[in-house]
């Protein structure tokens, strides 16, 4: 996903497979620290990742700060197989 230019439309940049990595690996941090953030989306029929979603707090700076965005990020389009 992070190499869709698409999915990543409105975002300043692509993001390469390790820094797709560092940011799941991120994201666990802050659901093992604070207990809620961004998790995983799966199909419902195999395990094909579809995105994510979930809650982040703003950053500090940012002067509507302290706050909580929602956040996702979604594929396009999810191979996974047909049930059945």
């Amino acid at each position: 996903m992070g190499m869709d230019r698409e999915v990543m439309e409105h975002f300043p940049t692509l993001l390469s497979r390790a820094e797709s990595d560092a940011f799941a690996d991120h994201c666990q941090a802050l659901l093992e620290a604070q207990g809620w953030g961004f998790w995983a989306v799966e199909c419902k029929h195999g395990s094909a990742l579809a995105g994510f979603v979930g809650l982040r707090a703003v950053h500090a700076s940012l002067p509507f700060a302290p706050g909580v965005e929602i956040g996702w990020r979604l594929a396009r389009r999810i191979d996974a197989p047909s049930p059945g």
